[in-house]
């Protein structure tokens, strides 16, 4: 597959999801600013239950990974919304 934009605008692949479990269901959304906002499902170490996590970033920078979750049970099944205030809204199940 070719892309027709000059320069190309596709980059190595960079892993963002950065917990040291397996991680799964990925969300991810852009604000009206350009800002990429990711949210997933993942395990933490020495954890046996999933969280749910979330990093926000440019697309060459990110900031740090936070658990949204902090749950005793686990967590699965993120969806992510952004409203036209620019606010990043998640939910889960658990």
């Amino acid at each position: 597959m070719k892309s027709f934009i000059t320069p190309p605008l596709w980059r190595a692949p960079v892993k963002v999801s950065d917990t040291p479990g397996p991680s799964s269901d990925p969300i991810i959304a852009t604000d009206s600013d350009g800002g990429i906002h990711l949210v997933w499902m993942g395990e933490g170490e020495g954890q046996l239950n999933s969280e749910i996590y979330y990093r926000q970033g440019d697309g060459v920078n990110w900031a740090s990974t936070i658990n949204l979750s902090h749950s005793l049970t686990s967590s699965y099944g993120p969806d992510m919304a952004i409203d036209t205030e620019g606010r990043v809204h998640v939910v889960w199940a658990e």
